[in-house]
Order: structure tokens, then sequence, then C-alpha cells
């Protein structure tokens, strides 16, 4: 993922969340800040927020790229193999009243 809609309620209504560089967020706040911004719950995630409604089309498609190449070179998370455990499954009663376990 690299786009997302901001909803958490520190973000403004309208604004899309584009993932990358801590360095590169800065940049682009402090040379449109009216464009570009970021609030209290995504400071800590490498990313930045947009007003739609202020961002040129030809900037997005920018923006929407660098992303794309910003969550394609980070590394993926190693996925986590778990064991199951073998279960005891319960059959038929016997006719003596015990129960009969498999394996």
């Amino acid at each position: 993922m690299f786009a997302y809609i901001a909803i958490n309620k520190s973000a403004e209504p309208n604004s899309l969340g584009i993932h990358c560089d801590f360095a590169d967020r800065d940049a682009l706040i402090a040379e449109q800040p009216d464009v570009y911004y970021t609030a209290s719950h995504y400071e800590n995630y490498p990313g930045v927020l947009v007003r739609l409604a202020r961002v040129k089309a030809d900037a997005l498609d920018d923006l929407l790229r660098m992303a794309h190449r910003f969550a394609s070179s980070t590394p993926k998370k190693r996925t986590r193999i778990t064991k199951t455990r073998k279960s005891t499954k319960i059959t038929k009663q016997s006719r003596t009243g015990t129960e009969r376990r498999r394996p």
C-alpha cells in the first residue's frame, strides 16, 4: 500500500495520505504548506498528508509514483509461520460408555 485515505480525526477532511521518506515529507511541507501537511496521529509514520482540493493533477501523479517507488523499495515483512497443534478428536462413544480418542 502506498496511498490511503486519511480517516483519523486529526486529519483534515478530503485528505490523501502518501507514503514517503521523512526527509521527502519535510521538504514537501516546507515547500508548499498549504498543500502538504501532517497531523498528530501520522507524525511517527513515513508519509505526508495531501489536501486534495489544493493539489494539481500532475503533482498528484508525481506523488503517487514517488510513493509507489518508496513502498516497492522498502523490505517486505516476513510472514510468520505458525505450527498447528495436532488436536485430539473425540469419536463416537463405545457401547460401554467410554470414549475412544483418535490422534
